[in-house]
């Protein structure tokens, strides 16, 4: 689990990598889902989930 903050309009986000296998990894831009605007880069085995963080 990642925690960070969009870096365009500030939206706390929780990014869920699900990272199982870590031979296998890419680079994945992960989308705001309130801006919709790169809001970090991380590396995963698949498609990460995003969800905005309420607390």
């Amino acid at each position: 689990m990642i925690y960070c903050a969009c870096q365009h309009c500030g939206t706390d986000l929780e990014i869920d990598t699900n990272v199982h296998i870590l031979n296998y990894q890419e680079s994945k831009d992960i989308i705001c889902p309130i801006c919709y605007k790169i809001a970090i880069k991380v590396r995963a085995n698949n498609t990460p989930i995003v969800n905005v963080r309420t607390t």
